[in-house]
């Protein structure tokens, strides 16, 4: 009978000039309208959708503010926190500290959901002793609460217990299953821990829960690079590049793919776009390897200048204007920059020093080469000018 009643109030609100997914500029502001909101709102709220079902509330509170609308808002917004503390770390958690008066006082039946939130709070600020003995509280009554054990997976995550917090994100999982944040939070978890195959499981499932989010699927192709299944990865930066077309990572990576299949024109195309976005230094460094590649010196060159005025000390730069400026025959130039990477390598700490032992070789044979070169020329240009001076006599 309620099923009924509401369809018929959907359907006179759609008659009306408006309907659930109208735009928040619909003229009709009656509380029939409300509650068609409202109404849609609990649904996404008992479904799980948390940030969906506080938008919707929130559009009825625009419509029209009875009690019943406003307290289904809070009550959205509360379990978006308990589901992802992630998100109150970074966001303003002060309103909350008002919706847990109200609710203590008006939903007595959320008083364990409360105290989870209670430990997101002392989370929030760094408390975490005191995170931790609500969480534990909870559990101690609730042992398969998942906001407890979610609370606990970001909790011991930020204190760098990785093990700790798979553990408590698993069991979390195992009462609800499609949470985002803690899918996600498995994904990057796995990833720090190289178990590449489980880390795209987790971001897969992510994706699977929210089918338009980016940050699953950029998981997912960097796990999936890992495994060395390009061709999948291929595939979803082909769909990120439509879904996200101002990210730099997602052109970082097809240009980093495609260079290593020596598609340098892709390549280039790609990794461009990504230095244009801001993606950083190792797209500048790819893209100048790509145009020398390609013999594009002059490219590269600039590139390369362009690079340096960020980041003057950096060694691969460096050893990568020299080799173009070598390329485009400018001999001395390059010797010079050999020579003084030399001469970096010998205050250079131990152990960066065996990191790059392979190009202070490439440095040491090219300025043997070069002094060589430009040596025989200096002779060739001197015997020249004796022969030219003893023909005069």
């Amino acid at each position: 009978m309620n099923r009924f009643l509401l369809i018929c109030t959907v359907c006179a609100f759609v008659v009306s000039g408006c309907s659930i997914n109208a735009s928040d500029s619909c003229k009709t502001k009656s509380p029939d309208a409300a509650r068609v909101y409202a109404k849609y709102a609990e649904t996404l709220l008992s479904q799980g959708k948390y940030e969906e079902a506080q938008k919707m509330a929130t559009r009825s509170e625009k419509v029209h503010v009875p009690w019943n609308v406003e307290l289904t808002t809070i009550k959205a917004r509360v379990k978006l926190a308990e589901m992802r503390p992630d998100i109150l770390r970074n966001g303003d958690w002060s309103l909350l500290k008002t919706d847990l008066l109200i609710l203590h006082d008006k939903v007595p039946s959320m008083a364990r959901d409360i105290n989870v939130i209670k430990g997101h709070l002392a989370m929030a600020v760094s408390d975490f002793d005191k995170a931790k003995g609500f969480y534990k509280g909870v559990l101690a009554k609730d042992p398969t609460n998942p906001g407890a054990l979610f609370g606990l997976g970001w909790l011991y995550r930020l204190q760098g217990k990785t093990d700790e917090s798979i553990d408590e994100f698993k069991a979390g999982l195992q009462k609800d299953p499609n949470n985002y944040g803690a899918l996600v939070a498995l994904g990057d978890l796995n990833m720090k821990q190289k178990h590449n195959t489980d880390a795209a499981k987790y971001y897969g499932m992510a994706v699977k829960v929210h089918p338009d989010s980016i940050e699953a699927a950029k998981g997912l192709v960097q796990a999936l690079y890992r495994q060395k299944k390009i061709a999948w990865a291929m595939n979803w930066l082909n769909k990120l590049i439509k879904r996200a077309p101002k990210d730099p990572d997602v052109f970082l990576w097809r240009g980093q793919i495609l260079s290593e299949q020596k598609k340098w024109s892709e390549a280039i195309q790609m990794l461009s776009r990504a230095v244009m976005l801001g993606s950083g230094l190792n797209a500048s460094v790819l893209l100048a390897r790509a145009y020398i590649a390609v013999k594009q010196y002059a490219n590269a060159e600039s590139v390369i200048k362009t690079a340096l005025k960020q980041a003057r000390g950096n060694l691969e730069l460096h050893y990568l204007l020299a080799v173009t400026l070598d390329q485009m025959g400018r001999k001395q130039d390059a010797l010079k920059l050999y020579t003084g990477m030399l001469n970096a390598f010998k205050s250079m700490d131990p152990k960066i020093a065996a990191r790059l032992a392979g190009v202070r070789k490439l440095c040491e044979s090219s300025v043997k080469r070069l002094t060589q070169e430009l040596g025989s020329q200096k002779g060739g240009k001197q015997a020249h000018k004796t022969k030219a001076k003893n023909s005069k006599k």
